[in-house]
């Protein structure tokens, strides 16, 4: 589990790294396959930026990795998230549908993230 979620089947307390967390476990306290799918979609999203989480060193707005990500994959402003040492190495058509997984993955409503299958036959 990416964000240490075996230990948290034990007790009701919120336990996993903060920034990889499904927020809708902190409503539910539910953990679903789908909460993995979140916290998946976030280390895309840093392999896709490399940057971390959550970096409060980053302006406010910027944050969140995942707010920042998703406003710009949703705005098609992928040149401002792409590491620059992978842009121009790898075709922006690849980029592109790599965001879109990532994205699509920390939706908000767990109900329209994809499963893993789906997942590993997409990348």
């Amino acid at each position: 589990m990416i964000s240490d979620f075996g230990m948290s089947y034990a007790d009701a307390s919120v336990k996993g790294t903060f920034g990889y967390l499904d927020l809708e476990y902190y409503y539910s306290r539910k953990l679903t396959r789908k909460s993995d799918v979140y916290s998946f979609g976030v280390v895309l999203f840093e392999l896709l930026t490399a940057r971390r989480a959550v970096d409060e060193r980053n302006e406010e707005d910027q944050c969140s990795l995942v707010r920042w990500a998703q406003r710009c994959v949703k705005e098609r402003k992928l040149d401002q998230i792409i590491d620059s040492y992978i842009k121009g190495a790898i075709s922006d058509k690849f980029l592109k549908r790599f965001a879109q997984i990532a994205y699509r993955c920390v939706l908000n409503d767990p109900k329209e993230r994809p499963a893993m299958t789906e997942l590993v036959g997409s990348l």
